[in-house]
């Protein structure tokens, strides 16, 4: 029974990895087909990037939607 916890561990964060991968390929994909068309990469750069408040996280969604 010992022997088995260390596998299925093993089996379990093998199986997370290759998920991992897998969600960062198709993560590029969308950001390359759909944001990278119409913005460069200052998208991740400039200085108002983060939202600090829900107030501003509601005008953020509201300006996308």
């Amino acid at each position: 029974m010992k022997q088995l916890i260390p596998a299925s561990i093993l089996a379990c964060l093998s199986i997370a990895s290759s998920a991992s991968a897998a969600d960062q390929a198709n993560g590029k994909q969308l950001i390359d087909t759909h944001c990278y068309k119409c913005h460069g990469t200052e998208i991740y750069t400039r200085p108002d990037r983060r939202v600090t408040s829900l107030p501003g996280l509601t005008s953020r969604y509201n300006a996308v939607s």
